[in-house]
């Protein structure tokens, strides 16, 4: 039996339609649902999560609820050998 000529190149151009489908589709879900901020609120309500568990994120989080960091008085090497000094 004789294969149709169009037989073979129905099939790769399903090929490339799907590829393509599916590039579109990881674009979409890598762009949209990835990086929404909703998506992100809604696992921390779902894991109900209150704060940062990274300790760095604690302290980062304290840093910058501290209205008075960092400290506007630099201290330089001099005030910091007086201190160090007068404690021994």
């Amino acid at each position: 039996r004789p294969e149709h000529p169009w037989g073979r190149w129905k099939f790769r151009a399903t090929l490339l339609v799907l590829a393509f489908l599916n590039m579109i589709a990881a674009f979409l879900v890598e762009h949209v649902v990835v990086e929404s901020a909703w998506l992100k609120r809604a696992s921390h309500f779902v894991l109900n999560k209150k704060e940062p568990k990274n300790k760095f994120k604690i302290i980062n989080k304290d840093m910058l609820a501290d209205l008075e960091w960092p400290p506007n008085n630099q201290h330089n090497w001099r005030d910091y050998q007086a201190f160090s000094s007068s404690l021994s």
